[in-house]
């Protein structure tokens, strides 16, 4: 099977075409022609195998993964995802494992109806790299730049659990089957919070995804919008397995620095927590208040409080490539 046929057989007809692709796989580039009255977000994201995620990975959660990593970079921006491309260096050509990948990846971009419309395959080490294209409406876009003093700090569903799955896949933790599965899942399927994104347009001040973990997310924040947070832990949301996690001697480390977990961050200001309110029924997805911006006096950007009352804990833990 030589690579065009690759292209053809696993890769061409993922996702609805839409109207504004005027040449999509089989060419030297797509083209697309979006509308007069919006702006393109593009971001790109690898995952490497070893690095990213655990050798021997099934192939449906890794393309399930690497969509909706990027479909979460647009939901941060209030972003619609539109176009994929996606490069892929694989060892072998295993058609099982291209079947179930392209199977998966499809069933995903259709549920967030974006297009693939171009890529790359070479023969390498396992590693996936997706370039993700957005529309919005001209200047728009919900940026990390944009918090201000007295803004109310906000997080959707809950987090933490991704990580919890994470250390369960690596041996390093033990939780009751139902609890593991739910970690697992947690960990391999995150959901790009793409509908809540585009709630958020009129709302939030600024926003961001959790990937490198909610206190180091939160961090990036302060640094662009040069402000301070004031973070309540006891309001930081956790599931019930993490609740069972703390139950049996676990410390709240996965839900503020482990990462993964791909629900959003936002500021507003705290007259519109009607409309937040709001949002998060017609979505059936919690947002919690988890604290607010405040002046940056110091270099010491996140400051913690428990029940009313300052605790000591870090604020520039999380994942970091290079550390």
């Amino acid at each position: 099977m030589s690579e065009f046929e690759l292209i053809d057989k696993y890769c061409r007809g993922i996702g609805p075409k839409h109207d504004s692709t005027i040449i999509d796989l089989g060419d030297d580039a797509a083209v697309i022609r979006p509308d007069g009255d919006a702006d393109l977000a593009i971001s790109t994201d690898t995952m490497v195998e070893s690095v990213h995620f655990l050798a021997g990975t099934q192939a449906g959660h890794l393309a399930h993964k690497i969509l909706n990593v990027n479909c979460s970079d647009m939901a941060a921006m209030g972003a619609q995802p539109k176009y994929a491309t996606l490069s892929m260096s694989l060892p072998s050509k295993n058609e099982s494992w291209l079947a179930q990948f392209s199977s998966s990846l499809k069933q995903q971009a259709d549920h967030h109806n974006v297009q693939l419309i171009g890529g790359d395959t070479t023969k390498g080490k396992l590693s996936l790299t997706c370039t993700i294209i957005g529309l919005l409406n001209k200047s728009k876009a919900i940026s990390r730049s944009g918090v201000e003093l007295g803004d109310d700090i906000y997080v959707s569903n809950v987090v933490g659990d991704a990580a919890l799955g994470l250390a369960s896949l690596k041996g390093e933790l033990s939780l009751p089957t139902h609890h593991r599965l739910a970690a697992e899942v947690a960990h391999y399927r995150p959901q790009a919070r793409v509908e809540l994104g585009r709630g958020l347009l009129n709302i939030a001040n600024a926003g961001m995804d959790v990937s490198d973990g909610l206190i180091a997310d939160l961090r990036h924040l302060c640094d662009q919008s040069e402000v301070a947070m004031e973070i309540e832990l006891d309001r930081v949301p956790l599931s019930d397995l993490y609740q069972y996690y703390l139950q049996n001697g676990g410390d709240h480390d996965f839900a503020l620095y482990g990462g993964d977990d791909y629900e959003l961050i936002f500021s507003c200001h705290p007259d519109k927590r009607a409309q937040v309110q709001s949002l998060s029924e017609s979505l059936g997805l919690s947002l919690t208040r988890i604290g607010k911006a405040v002046e940056a006096t110091n270099s010491k950007k996140i400051s913690f409080q428990v029940n009313g009352k300052s605790i000591s804990a870090s604020d520039s833990l999380g994942y970091n490539h290079f550390a």
